[in-house]
């Protein structure tokens, strides 16, 4: 289908979060601030991990693909759905964000806002418009219910 990015949402976060690991280990541990609580920081990972495993499941529950390049069969208005129309990548930003508020630094803080935007900017836009055009009313309504990240 033309337009489709070509790279997957989950690698351009590990992505992000490889060159953040890579800044943050060229500069010396005593010259970076230092904030966050791995305890917090695993209570959000974990936030994000599960509103991602759960949008999966309703997804397959529904026979609708997870894959962003394939055509999805139906609207998932159920679950996180109620609270966002993108919780897989609501998921995936809550687990970067975990991981840079457990270690607590600001290398390891830019992988989220990276990723928000990347999917702000290149994905959600395509993928609304395919959503507009395979469901017409019923996806604008959804549009207007939910918002699109939370």
């Amino acid at each position: 289908m033309k337009g489709i990015p070509v790279i997957k949402p989950p690698a351009i976060a590990l992505g992000y979060f490889v060159a953040a690991f890579g800044l943050q280990w060229l500069i010396p541990w005593d010259l970076q601030p230092h904030f966050g609580h791995p305890i917090v920081g695993a209570m959000i990972g974990l936030a994000g991990g599960s509103i991602m495993a759960w949008a999966c499941v309703l997804f397959q529950g529904n026979e609708t693909p997870i894959r962003f390049q394939e055509e999805p069969k139906t609207i998932v208005e159920v679950g996180p759905y109620n609270f966002t129309r993108n919780p897989m990548y609501l998921g995936i930003t809550l687990i970067l964000l975990g991981i840079g508020w457990g270690v607590g630094t600001i290398p390891l803080m830019v992988p989220p806002a990276a990723f928000i935007l990347t999917m702000q900017l290149i994905f959600i836009p395509f993928e609304e418009a395919r959503m507009e055009r395979l469901f017409g009313n019923n996806y604008l309504n959804f549009k207007q219910r939910v918002r699109r990240w939370i």
